[in-house]
């Protein structure tokens, strides 16, 4: 049996790793816990305090990876992804849209592939929580169901469907430590192909510290500020997603692809007037891999993509 890749020994050492700095930083103690860990990205932790379950929530996102180089192909590719999402009481619908740009004279795949194997990928999940709770005043835990369909043309393409688990620790007022482990078993059902998954870590930096460093660096007054409403996030995470290709697809009619990735990231929580929500960072992406399947879902290629820089940034709105 095949274990996804975000759980090999390459992914699990950048998470311990990961997890060793995360409990360095929440040593350090905070008198305040102004902002909540919010939705996106990657880490799906919700606000702990004050959450009303029937308020309306939409965000929008956009993330860049540049041109990266792709092993033994001979070309590159650049990644833009755009995602939507809606959120109401314990339900959430989102949509991703992941558009590549290759050089000419790429090549991939067993024979060499088309020069473009594919120029868009979709994605949608529909969720549902159906646990949260509280204990010791300190751990906070979610569980939630979902549905996904992805897809390169036609929907509803590769389907899958699983749970998110997700648990954050206050380590102390205002520091949290969080993480994510989601699971999703998949319609080709194959010794090669069979789940998707996820793991993540994050550290999230209560305001006063962020404006402790602030005042160190010279960029705000020392005076207390009712205005100041932001926080910082550090986050890791491996995921691994599969697609079906189209049935069309000079590169793999009906195949399937698999886009994996590592990230480690450093996200601002922007608090704004309106009931709007801003996050931005830059973003860092390693052991990248594409792997094709066969109609199947039996293994037909793996090509690695050299790492690379990225940014992230995103809007949530609620009403």
């Amino acid at each position: 049996m095949l274990v996804p890749k975000f759980v090999t020994p390459s992914y699990c050492g950048p998470l311990l790793l990961t997890l060793v700095v995360c409990v360095l930083l929440c040593a350090v103690p905070a008198t305040a816990q102004e902002i909540g860990i919010v939705d996106q990205p990657s880490l799906t932790l919700d606000s702990l305090e004050g959450e009303n379950e029937k308020e309306l929530s939409i965000g929008t996102a956009f993330s860049l990876i540049p041109s990266s180089e792709l092993s033994g192909s001979g070309g590159d590719v650049r990644a833009l992804r755009t995602d939507v999402n809606l959120h109401y009481s314990i339900f959430s619908l989102a949509y991703g849209y992941s558009s590549y740009d290759w050089s000419s004279g790429t090549s991939m795949g067993p024979d060499g592939g088309s020069s473009n194997p594919w120029n868009s990928l979709h994605d949608v999940t529909l969720q549902a929580r159906v646990l949260k709770g509280s204990y010791n005043d300190r751990w906070h835990y979610w569980v939630n169901a979902e549905a996904t369909a992805a897809f390169e043309e036609i929907f509803p393409g590769a389907l899958g469907a699983g749970f998110s688990g997700e648990l954050a620790y206050d380590v102390w007022e205002g520091w949290m430590i969080g993480g994510l482990m989601r699971l999703t078993a998949l319609n080709p059902l194959n010794q090669d192909l069979f789940a998707d998954g996820e793991l993540g870590v994050a550290v999230h930096v209560s305001q006063k510290h962020v404006r402790q460093a602030l005042i160190a660096l010279g960029l705000v007054e020392e005076k207390e500020s009712t205005k100041d409403r932001y926080a910082l996030r550090f986050a890791y995470s491996a995921m691994d997603r599969t697609y079906r290709l189209s049935p069309h697809s000079d590169f793999v009619p009906n195949g399937y692809v698999g886009i994996r990735r590592s990230k480690l990231a450093a996200y601002l929580d922007l608090d704004l007037d309106g009931g709007f929500h801003m996050i931005l960072g830059p973003e860092y992406h390693f052991n990248r891999q594409y792997a094709v399947y066969g109609s199947t879902g039996s293994r037909r290629s793996t090509t690695d993509i050299a790492s690379s820089g990225g940014g992230y940034i995103g809007l949530n709105w609620t009403y």
